[in-house]
């Protein structure tokens, strides 16, 4: 992709599962509690901890953590097992939450899966009405070819990233 495209999240309106994921404490918790009380969740695709390039996305968006969470509920969800994350979260840093996705269909139904099995980055993010959840946009860096920054994520969420109301 040329330099000076203009590059934009893949805009959509699909009803997903209510997935069951783990915690690093190795808890299993359904989607619709990851976001909280807020209706919008920005979800950081993680490779694992394999991927150097994660480690450095990751830290960008923990440094941004109460801006983005002023918006919308916001975690990763990667491909290891949850102890592998949780040494992972805890040598880095990161404040915000690292689900393991290895046992769900999750990064595969959401197309953050390649043909062999591997989890690619990227971001999605998800709003939740009522018990639906709906994703509305995302970015799969390996395909799309773009890499948004924080200020790209925020205004990918409903409502042009305005603040929720308190």
């Amino acid at each position: 992709m040329a330099a000076n495209a203009q590059r934009t999240p893949n805009e959509m309106s699909k009803k997903i599962d209510d997935y069951i994921l783990k915690s690093n404490d190795d808890k299993e918790v359904p989607l619709s509690e990851v976001f909280g009380a807020q209706t919008r969740l920005i979800v950081l695709h993680n490779m694992g901890e394999t991927c150097p390039t994660c480690l450095i996305y990751g830290s960008e968006f923990n440094g941004a953590l109460k801006h983005l969470e002023a918006r919308a509920a916001f975690c990763a969800v990667g491909p290891d097992d949850p102890a592998t994350q949780k040494a992972y979260v805890k040598r880095n840093g990161w404040q915000f939450n690292l689900y393991s996705g290895k046992e769900s269909a999750f990064i595969k139904d959401l197309g953050f899966e390649d043909d062999a099995g591997n989890a690619l980055p990227g971001v999605s993010i998800l709003q939740k009405k009522d018990e639906t959840i709906t994703l509305t946009s995302q970015v799969n860096i390996a395909k799309d070819d773009f890499c948004p920054s924080v200020l790209d994520v925020i205004w990918m969420l409903p409502e042009n990233g305005e603040e929720n109301e308190k």
